[in-house]
């Protein structure tokens, strides 16, 4: 499973997104995991990029 950062000014932090997900109210990572996913945490360098962009980015992480 590939989970994308949000839409927002500046670079993605991959810790303060693996940490929003996993120790919130519910611990989303884990359970993911538990249930046999395996998951990528997909961040970008401009998040206000262009949609287009960062779609690449995606498709990049997805070959």
């Amino acid at each position: 499973m590939i989970l994308s950062d949000g839409f927002s000014a500046g670079k993605s932090d991959p810790d303060a997104l693996w940490n929003a997900l996993e120790n919130g109210g519910y611990p989303f990572v884990t359970k993911l995991r538990e249930a046999g996913f395996d998951l990528v945490l997909l961040g970008f360098d401009e998040r206000s990029a262009s949609i287009l962009d960062n779609a690449a980015v995606a498709i990049d992480a997805s070959s």
